[in-house]
């Protein structure tokens, strides 16, 4: 428990993942990687430090088809209100939505 602990602090305060075997008596590099835990924030440091600038000022895809989306969303919403609309005419017994099995 000890070394994963001092480990993981080694690293999380910037040591060298290459210095931290040395310092904790580890003769090769696998075994300290066992124990150190990199923390949320190290990992989407080394996440956005690989990003381009060419990423970097690409849009989203999302934001290049809003049209579309906003299309899509009122379908989706007139779709959604006439289920309701149905569902609701169903219970008082004026249309079925269930089909008879032959």
């Amino acid at each position: 428990m000890f070394h994963r602990i001092r480990a993981t602090q080694l690293y999380l305060n910037s040591v060298d993942l290459p210095l931290v075997p040395r310092l904790l008596g580890h003769s090769r590099l696998e075994t300290t990687q066992l124990y150190v835990i990199p923390s949320l924030e190290m990992l989407r440091d080394a996440i956005t430090s690989i990003e381009t600038p060419e990423l970097k000022a690409e849009k989203p895809l999302w934001e290049e088809e809003i049209d579309y989306l906003l299309e899509i969303t009122s379908m989706l919403k007139t779709i959604i209100g006439s289920i309701a609309s149905l569902k609701q005419r169903n219970s008082t017994g004026h249309i079925s939505l269930r089909t008879s099995a032959n």
